[in-house]
């Protein structure tokens, strides 16, 4: 029973850091294409 739960804690928190990652990710391209469209000088040229 323990292990089961331990286990869920743990793919919990691996699930939560994809999360954060990915909505990190999603305001990176944001602010990309924002700059990019505004005429911005970008990382892409």
């Amino acid at each position: 029973m323990l292990d089961n739960k331990q286990e869920r804690s743990r793919l919990a928190k691996a699930w939560a850091g994809e999360r954060q990652m990915a909505a990190a990710s999603n305001a990176y391209d944001a602010n990309v294409m924002t700059e990019t469209a505004a005429g911005g000088d970008t990382l892409l040229g």
